[in-house]
């Protein structure tokens, strides 16, 4: 057996075998137009829009937080900073209220992130479970913890 990078003329049949397999074990159907399309440009498909939040205090941004859609119903929390001058007055809570909330308009079924041990306890209290350790995922001794919460059934 060889082992080689996907070529164009590989496609037809990579896009075939992706919609048996991702029907078969996933219960996922995908038109073959979009599996060929995935496989011309990659997993960026995947990803249907971000949207940033901040927060401010008078004209100064003070804090973020992202949300990343995922194809097919899923987002992705980013991005969550709040200014350490300010932490405690509401301000992360504030960004992740706003973050759900665009979640909510989508309608995303499972919304998750990968978080800092410190942090877990905040996504936990409010209906997140732990999914995870990404151990040492940027740097020695930096653990994520992959936590995740569903906003409905599939």
């Amino acid at each position: 057996m060889q082992v080689r990078p996907a070529r164009p003329a590989d496609y037809p049949a990579l896009a075939r075998h992706f919609r048996a397999s991702w029907q078969r074990d996933l219960g996922m159907s995908y038109p073959l137009p979009w599996i060929r399309r995935y496989l011309r440009e990659g997993h960026r498909i995947e990803i249907l829009g971000d949207q940033f939040f901040v927060a401010c205090e008078g004209r100064e941004v003070v804090g973020s937080m992202s949300v990343v859609f995922w194809e097919p119903d899923m987002a992705e929390l980013r991005d969550w900073y709040v200014d350490p001058a300010v932490r405690g007055k509401g301000g992360g809570k504030q960004l992740f209220t706003a973050a759900m909330r665009a979640c909510k308009r989508k309608r995303i079924r499972k919304v998750f992130a990968f978080v800092l041990p410190p942090v877990a306890g905040f996504f936990l209290a409010r209906g997140f479970r732990q999914e995870g350790i990404l151990k040492e995922h940027a740097a020695p001794g930096e653990d994520l913890i992959a936590v995740a919460c569903f906003l409905r059934k599939k």
